[in-house]
């Protein structure tokens, strides 16, 4: 089992995982949700069943007035009492009275289950006078217990009535609240037991929907692990829909490809430097056993420290073009803040480059374009010295595979928002079989075919050319339909105005 993944985990792992946050979120809502509704519900039935009660005391007390009015009498006759109705309204149940009074409050009625008590007669009770309908109130305590002969508690009604035919009278009915405590006891034990169940079920299901809302989460880390330096290539499988786990993926899947391209360009940068690196090192140790081979003139050293500082310099030259190439292929990002002008980059890389061609009895032609053409700007945005790089590379090589007597043009043009400069020759053109490798680092763009002989340096001009160009947001291309000979162009975007 791996340790690694959710079915290792041990209990401090599963506490402090985000499914167990997620599955615990759920179960609190939940709670709350169940909670909430549950307490409402019981504090609803309660109040339903109590309002119930009192209505029922209520309508006792009324029904059982009714029957004392029909007897017209005070107290009621016996043919009365015995007679069912009012014996049904009499309340004949344990833990049910009834008790009449006359309007000096002396007790001429009661049930036979108050024995030797009485039902008290409170100022609340009193107030029956001035009202149609029954008080209630509620017997407690001392008053509660001698009356039932237990704890608990007694609702109580009392009725006053003046009818024409009879004396005025209290009627006063008890009911015990038992049966109603009871059934509200029963109630909340169903709701104790429902309670812990739903949230048992809730806690269950939370722990499987947070399982299944991270499972395409767990699949995107499993086989993010799977993916090493050595298989950077390598991408996330994209789930269906648009939701979070596919943004996820698609933001893992771009960082794998910057990754992949800063590792790319480290393993190139160290290709390269292998590469560049190794014939100079060969030179300079050969020349050293050489010279240590016996005792040397002074004029040897110097020509062996001569040689040193000319190879190292030319590896320090290497090692910084290949620093940029880097950089460009890794796409990272070059912040310029000033303004240079197109015309003195071109004619700032041709007067470095004017040697060579004199040498080669090569002619450069330079066309630059006037800024008050159609108000056109040619200010471009970037490092003066890497944009003098890159067109000394590309007229460096025009002239260096250009016959004598030929010439080179260099030409500055407007297209747009992007300026051009374009650089042809008239030389042996270009290998089909090179298009498609021409700006690979040390690939040789063509081969003189009078001679066989090999035309090229380090075979890292064009790239890094190429690379200066794409550093500025721009770009270099060669012109397929060009012949005799060979064009470049690099475009590089207007700075604004």
């Amino acid at each position: 089992m791996n340790p690694r993944s959710p079915a290792g985990w041990g209990l401090g792992q599963v506490l402090g995982s985000l499914r167990f946050k997620l599955a615990l979120l759920y179960l609190i809502v939940f709670t709350v949700i169940l909670g909430g509704l549950s307490l409402t519900l019981i504090k609803l039935r309660e109040r339903d069943r109590w309002q119930d009660f009192d209505d029922q005391v209520r309508d006792a007390t009324e029904v059982m007035a009714l029957q004392v009015v029909v007897s017209g009498v005070l107290p009621p006759s016996r043919d009365i009492i015995r007679s069912r109705g009012y014996r049904r309204s009499a309340l004949h149940i344990p833990g049910e009275f009834f008790q009449i009074r006359a309007v000096d409050e002396s007790v001429i009625e009661r049930s036979e289950g108050l024995r030797d008590e009485v039902l008290p007669l409170t100022d609340v009770g009193r107030t029956a006078k001035s009202s149609d309908e029954p008080v209630l109130e509620l017997l407690t305590g001392a008053d509660a217990f001698r009356l039932l002969q237990a704890s608990g508690e007694l609702r109580l009604a009392t009725l006053y009535r003046d009818p024409p035919t009879m004396d005025p009278f209290y009627l006063q009915v008890a009911m015990s609240t038992e049966p109603i405590e009871e059934g509200l006891r029963s109630m909340r034990r169903t709701f104790g037991v429902v309670i812990p169940s739903g949230l048992l079920a809730a806690a269950v299901a939370s722990w499987v929907l947070a399982r299944r809302s991270l499972a395409p989460v767990q699949k995107i880390v499993e086989r993010a692990r799977q993916i090493s330096a050595a298989s950077l290539h390598e991408r996330l499988p994209m789930p269906r829909g648009r939701d979070e786990a596919a943004e996820l993926v698609r933001t893992l899947n771009e960082m794998l490809d910057r990754l992949d391209k800063a590792f790319q360009a480290q393993e190139r940068f160290l290709s390269d430097v292998s590469h560049e690196l190794k014939t100079p090192l060969s030179v300079l140790l050969g020349e050293a056993q050489v010279l240590a081979q016996r005792k040397r003139d002074i004029r040897e050293y110097e020509t062996f420290i001569h040689s040193v500082e000319e190879e190292v310099r030319s590896m320090h030259q290497t090692v910084d073009s290949l620093l940029l190439l880097a950089r460009a292929d890794a796409g990272f990002p070059m912040t310029f803040t000033s303004d240079v002008s197109l015309n003195d980059i071109v004619v700032e890389a041709v007067q470095r480059i004017q040697p060579l061609a004199s040498v080669n009895r090569v002619q450069i032609r330079v066309t630059l374009t006037d800024p008050s053409d159609d108000g056109a700007s040619i200010n471009v945005r970037g490092d003066m010295n890497l944009l003098v790089l890159m067109i000394g590379n590309l007229v460096h090589n025009a002239v260096r595979f250009s016959p004598q007597g030929e010439s080179v043009n260099v030409c500055v043009a407007v297209r747009g928002s992007h300026a051009e400069v374009e650089v042809e020759d008239r030389g042996p053109g270009i290998d089909h079989e090179m298009t498609g490798k021409l700006f690979e680092r040390f690939a040789t763009r063509r081969v003189d075919s009078s001679t066989g002989r090999r035309q090229g340096g380090s075979g890292l001009g064009l790239a890094i050319a190429r690379g200066v160009a794409r550093l500025h947001g721009g770009d270099l291309v060669a012109s397929e339909h060009f012949r005799p000979g060979a064009k470049f162009i690099a475009r590089l975007p207007i700075a604004a105005a």
